[in-house]
């Protein structure tokens, strides 16, 4: 026994000392070393009472004699080592739990709740839009408590079906207490069961369950509400545990058919359209005419109808905005109603109403994400990047697991305009990551490329867009966006054939009535920088006189408007200084930035028009001093005001700017370089040098871009995006 005993504790000894020398090489997790020691000390006294009632010898493995006092005693010993080894086992893992009870709760939002997605059930298992709708209702009716946060819906379904543990679950969404339940419906009669569970010990706070007639669902759920705010410690005002408990509807067909169109809104894609989640909204509004919710969720969902080309966006705008006007009237306190009203008033360039209607959204529905998203989106189209990036995490606190795409994309470009690339980069990385394989999986690609192509990361832009190409995503604006990076590195050939093959697939778009307007824009852009390096001065005139009979013939549409710039900045590049003139004289009106002031006052300055031109000088100034007023200059912005400052005589100025621009990744050597409104100070040193530097980074991305392409090795470009 005493043999066994000092075999024992030298092998233990050992395997503890090489555990502690090779465990911090293989980065091995602390609780394994904790395990070692403890079998370790478990298993002594184990090995110890073996070694006293067995004797191994010429007969093999035998029985100890028993009987004797001084054996009995040792059995005793034994017992009480293998006793205090398990005591010790427990104590040294303690710590440990402890350890990630504290850090699970230090990572934990204050007061949080995450109503998690409801089982269906029912013998038929036919109620489940019935048990998702009912955790929705009951998201909506919790948002209203600003004492609590309370996650979104698009974060908790995100694990309907799974069996993934409360810890996991709670790490993932940060909530201290998760809301879990079951529904059961036969017939008329309604049995729902639901408990409040603790986060950090897996413990149950508070359960309940309700045996009723269906018609009894609203009672029930004001029930469940009521207790949760109660439960969490969030007592309700009056007024808030009014509009809590106040009724949605008292038609229970109706109320069906509301939780049938919010089911499949949630599970059908918007680029699928949701017209059978349409057709559903408008059979219970017919029920029900004052079911405030199912106008509001109509006018959110006809409005993306008409986005995703399922009818026109004009008439689906139109539809949107009155059946938004229904909703507030039935319900002026309906948060999401005040949350797509904030973002029509975006669109209107309305900024004081914007600003009303998110008071007004978070003021009825404090845990509401849209609003947020929705605030932050025209924060930062107005140039507040700052401003947005604070809204728009507080969205982000409410989604902290599958984020909706969009609150990203806004909180990743907002990042990179204020020039916090990598902060901006991990958030498109993430949205591609969490939307592969999904419709979406090219829209965050693009994207994705678009955020590096912004912020001159001309290498990581083409890399992601080589991906683009090789998954089979063959798109005009991945063509043309990796057009733009390619010309950027001094790849002339490669952007000319990206050029010729985007406009082949914009052909075949049109004549099948799937065309993208959004790309014709950024296409043309790309194609006169192009036909200026390749020369192709003749395409250029080919271009400008087309651009102008579709200015001159099409009135006042979107269309017209776009092609009075194209025709403009190809009549310049031609020398054409008449028609340019006549171009940005119509669209100065209605677009007012530095770049199109600077373009018609050099028009009218190469015409001799002093007058004219210093007319526009004078409106360019006061839109410069705005843009460096009222919001934050990002590097497109830069770029356009210094340009803007070379046609105004402003050489030392104009130089200034585009310093700041590079320093913040402005490294379009092309556009300076063919762009004729540079010529006043192509020739100062300053200029000079600024260009050479930028030749010089973009060499350097030429040859990653050159070594990734012999590789196939693209990922490795862009891979520090993904981490964190």
């Amino acid at each position: 026994m005493f043999q066994v005993a000092a075999i024992y504790a030298a092998a233990a000894w050992v395997m503890v000392q090489v555990a502690d020398v090779i465990g911090p090489a293989i980065n091995m997790p602390n609780w394994v070393m904790t395990a070692i020691v403890g079998f370790a000390m478990v298993g002594f006294p184990i090995a110890v009472i073996l070694a006293w009632l067995f004797d191994v010898g010429p007969k093999g493995v035998v029985r100890t004699k028993p009987g004797s006092v001084t054996g009995i005693l040792a059995i005793v010993v034994s017992l009480g080592l293998l006793g205090a080894g398990t005591a010790g086992f427990v104590w040294l893992i303690k710590p440990g739990q402890q350890a990630e009870g504290v850090a699970l709760e230090s990572h934990l939002l204050a007061n949080s709740v995450a109503v998690m997605p409801f089982i269906d059930l029912s013998p038929n298992k036919d109620a489940e839009h019935l048990s998702d709708g009912i955790a929705q209702v009951l998201i909506h009716q919790l948002s209203m408590i600003a004492k609590l946060k309370v996650i979104a819906s698009e974060s908790t379904f995100a694990f309907k079906g799974t069996d993934t543990d409360i810890r996991t679950i709670a790490r993932k969404l940060r909530a201290e207490r998760l809301l879990v339940g079951s529904v059961q419906r036969s017939g008329d009669r309604l049995r729902i069961s639901t408990q409040l569970v603790d986060s950090s010990t897996g413990e149950s706070v508070w359960s309940e369950l309700f045996d009723r007639e269906s018609k009894d669902v609203f009672a029930i759920q004001d029930e469940i509400a009521l207790a949760v705010a109660d439960k969490m410690d969030a007592p309700l005002e009056p007024e808030v545990r009014n509009r809590v408990t106040a009724p949605i509807t008292d038609d229970l067909d109706a109320y069906d058919l509301y939780l049938l169109a919010l089911h499949e809104v949630h599970r059908t894609p918007l680029d699928e359209g949701n017209h059978r989640a349409i057709e559903l909204l408008e059979e219970a509004i017919e029920k029900d005419p004052e079911l405030a919710r199912a106008w509001a969720l109509l006018a959110n969902t006809v409005y993306w109808y008409g986005v995703y080309g399922h009818m026109s966006e004009g008439e689906g705008v139109r539809l949107s905005r009155e059946y938004l006007a229904r909703a507030l009237e039935l319900d002026p306190k309906l948060s999401d109603a005040h949350s797509l009203a904030a973002y029509f008033a975006g669109r209107d360039g309305d900024f004081e109403s914007v600003r009303r209607s998110f008071d007004k959204a978070v003021k009825y529905g404090p845990n509401n994400w849209r609003a947020y998203q929705h605030f932050g989106m025209v924060l930062k189209r107005n140039g507040r990047y700052a401003e947005a990036v604070d809204v728009l995490l507080k969205g982000l606190e409410l989604t902290p697991f599958r984020t909706p795409p969009w609150l990203r994309f806004n909180l990743g470009d907002a990042y990179i305009r204020l020039g916090e690339y990598d902060k901006g980069m991990r958030q498109f990385a993430a949205n591609y990551v969490e939307n592969r394989g999904s419709s979406l999986d090219i829209q965050h690609l693009d994207q994705f490329g678009g955020a590096a192509l912004t912020a001159g990361r001309y290498d990581e832009a083409v890399a992601v867009f080589e991906i683009a190409l090789r998954e089979g995503y063959d798109s005009s604006r991945t063509r043309v966006y990796r057009a733009t990076a390619l010309l950027a590195i001094g790849d002339i050939d490669g952007a000319a054939a990206d050029v010729a093959r985007a406009e082949a697939i914009v052909a075949e778009e049109r004549a099948n009535g799937r065309a993208h307007n959004a790309v014709f824009g950024q296409l043309e852009d790309i194609r006169w920088l192009v036909d200026i390096a390749t020369n192709d001065f003749k395409n250029q005139l080919l271009q400008a006189k087309f651009f102008i009979r579709i200015a001159d013939e099409e009135g006042e549409g979107n269309r017209s408007l776009n092609a009075n710039f194209d025709a403009a900045i190809r009549c310049i590049v031609l020398g054409r200084y008449d028609d340019a003139a006549r171009m940005m004289d119509r669209f100065t009106v209605q677009v007012r930035d530095p770049e199109n002031f600077a373009l018609a006052a050099f028009a009218h300055q190469q015409l001799g028009n002093t007058e004219k031109s210093e007319s526009y000088r004078e409106e360019g100034r006061v839109v410069v001093d705005e843009y460096m007023k009222d919001r934050h200059p990002y590097v497109a912005d830069l770029g356009f005001i210094a340009l803007f400052q070379a046609v105004d005589g402003q050489a030392d100025e104009a130089i200034q700017t585009l310093q700041q621009a590079y320093e913040l990744g402005f490294v379009d050597y092309a556009y300076m370089t063919y762009m004729p409104l540079f010529d006043s100070i192509r020739n100062d040193p300053r200029f000079v040098e600024l260009v050479r530097n930028m030749r010089a980074d973009t060499a350097k991305m030429r040859e990653r871009v050159d070594a990734a392409r012999n590789s196939g090795d693209w990922e490795s470009i862009i891979a520090r995006h993904f981490s964190g």
